[in-house]
């Protein structure tokens, strides 16, 4: 066995380690020192075997044996961490496979910090997002008055494309007549003013080659206003058939309805309040069926008809009353050629009208069919006198029939 090498050891150590008992420094080692009573171990240092050991030998023996000593519980400390560590990650992936597919974690909605005393807000529900339109309107300052809404521009001369008059840009001024080409429409929305500008002397507000519509409801008729001094529809284009669809008007202060002793053309009247016109209103040779309806004629001329193209003029369910002054007839018919006819039934007439139908003197043609009629009488002698036709001047083409008349208005006619 080979020797050690011989390691000085300071006389100052080996003077210390003689004068301690080993049994006091191996108490001092873990584990050593819960020993109850370590000085009653024996000193291994004067067993005879160890005795004859150099004391550099015992020292480096000693030194090594607490380094194996101090060295146990540290590694033992270590495998059980260790240990415990792979039992945790064991027990983790058991968790793992029995646990389902993992929930996404909701992140926590902010918690808006309030102020001490400030009562929260109520949350407002989330409403899903609009279309934009228009802006809105700003209210006027307190004391400033609205401006009004911008009238249509003042109108006047020939339509050259179809065109709608709305109720936003009423009322519409005429500064001259407005002429409606062939081929083109002129659409009047309910609750639209047609006026002439003041100081304007127009002879007819409209003159038709082509079509007018001014169809208006019970809320909202449409208003043509005259200015006392103007008619208001003409058809003065033999070349051309217009024609004008009249429903819940207003017609006022003016001359002629209608005019067509230039040309062609036809209208229908419905459901419309006319009053306080001079002149009569002229028509003639329409070419196609006329209805005038369910309206009131109040202090207004009437109708002088000429018919040769098989056309029927139907004039039923209208109350007419005060008729004007310089007229003496309500409805006269001078022409009816071929198979036209001016049928006039379902009226209700005033007697204090005087003349009311007419067939003039030296028109061998002239005929009307009036019969159903509301005269407000019941004295055929009064009915009579009410009639100007071949019992009154035997010039005349033939008599009018107004066998059988009505006892009261008809339901369907307007009372006023």
């Amino acid at each position: 066995m080979p020797k050690l090498p011989k390691i000085p050891i300071p006389s100052k150590l080996l003077e210390l380690f003689q004068k301690i008992p080993i049994a006091t420094v191996l108490s001092k080692i873990p584990g050593i020192s819960k020993i109850p009573n370590p000085n009653r171990i024996p000193n291994p240092l004067k067993i005879p075997a160890i005795a004859h050991i150099p004391t550099r030998t015992k020292i480096i023996l000693v030194v090594a044996l607490a380094i194996v000593v101090i060295s146990i519980p540290v590694m033992l400390s270590l495998g059980q961490t260790k240990g415990d560590d792979s039992e945790q990650e064991t027990v983790a992936e058991e968790i793992a496979e029995e646990e389902p597919e993992a929930i996404e974690e909701v992140p926590a909605e902010p918690v808006e910090e309030t102020v001490e005393g400030e009562v929260p807000a109520e949350p407002v529900e989330e409403q899903p997002a609009e279309e934009p339109g228009p802006a809105p309107a700003i209210p006027p300052e307190e004391g400033e008055v609205a401006p009004e809404p911008t009238p249509e521009p003042i109108v006047g001369g020939a339509l050259i494309e179809d065109t709608t008059w709305t109720t936003n840009k009423s009322p519409y001024e005429l500064t001259s007549t407005i002429r409606v080409p062939a081929g083109i429409t002129l659409t009047i929305e309910p609750g639209v003013t047609v006026t002439k500008e003041q100081g304007v002397n127009i002879e007819y507000m409209f003159a038709l080659s082509g079509t007018l519509s001014a169809r208006g409801t019970f809320e909202n008729p449409i208003v043509f206003d005259g200015g006392g001094n103007s008619g208001f529809f003409e058809s003065n284009d033999p070349d051309s058939n217009p024609f004008v669809n009249l429903d819940y008007c207003r017609i006022r202060n003016g001359i002629k309805l209608w005019d067509s002793r230039g040309g062609l053309g036809a209208f229908d009247l419905r459901h419309s309040r006319v009053t306080n016109l001079s002149g009569s209103s002229d028509i003639f040779y329409p070419e196609q069926d006329i209805y005038i309806e369910y309206n009131v004629f109040k202090n207004t001329g009437g109708f002088s008809i000429e018919q040769q193209r098989n056309s029927r003029i139907y004039i039923q369910y209208n109350l007419f009353d005060g008729k004007y002054g310089n007229t003496d007839y309500w409805i006269q018919n001078r022409l009816s050629l071929n198979q036209s006819e001016t049928i006039v039934r379902y009226n209700s007439f005033s007697p204090s009208d005087m003349i009311v139908l007419k067939l003039p003197p030296r028109h061998e043609t002239a005929a009307i069919i009036a019969t159903d009629n509301y005269w407000g009488t019941q004295d055929e002698n009064l009915i009579s006198g009410m009639i100007f036709d071949k019992n009154d001047d035997n010039s005349c083409a033939g008599y009018i029939s107004y066998f059988p008349f009505l006892s009261e208005p008809h339901r369907d006619t307007p009372t006023m």
